[in-house]
């Protein structure tokens, strides 16, 4: 559980190293218990040069880089328990986002995900930029390594 409090930059901050992976899948269960004042970086998971963030809007978004941002999804629902999977291929450059439906994928994006060949960093953390406190719940986290006979798209 990570409480979110108005306290600009001075959130709280989880922090796990693992190995880097070629091809991997990121799942985990993540529960967004409000959306009063739910700002940008309210809650932020980062795996190596990949960062998403969850928003007011209750929409997931991923860093670009340059400080752009795109949306991966307004299907994140306040409140509820909501399965999540994340393919990524660093040769291919390729991630591939699941919420829910672990079939069909919500958003395809085609850019650099991290270096394979040194250990990442795995965050999850809140920057404070909200006007009230918002828990947020995180479970089942789970960074494997893929195939490369397996699709990341069915």
């Amino acid at each position: 559980t990570m409480i979110c409090q108005n306290s600009p930059y001075k959130g709280s901050v989880f922090q796990k190293k693992v190995p880097g992976v070629v091809r991997g899948e990121m799942t985990f269960e993540l529960c967004v218990n409000s959306a009063v004042g739910y700002d940008h970086y309210a809650f932020t998971m980062i795996l190596g040069d990949m960062m998403m963030s969850w928003n007011r809007t209750s929409q997931l978004h991923l860093y670009k880089g340059n400080n752009q941002w795109t949306t991966v999804s307004a299907k994140i629902k306040v409140g509820t328990w909501q399965k999540y999977k994340i393919c990524f291929d660093t040769i291919a450059n390729e991630t591939v986002f699941y919420i829910d439906d672990m079939e069909n994928p919500v958003y395809i994006y085609e850019g650099k995900v991290h270096n394979p060949k040194r250990e990442i960093n795995f965050d999850l953390r809140n920057y404070g930029l909200c006007s009230g406190a918002i828990t947020t719940q995180i479970r089942n986290i789970e960074v494997k390594a893929v195939p490369e006979k397996k699709k990341l798209i069915p």
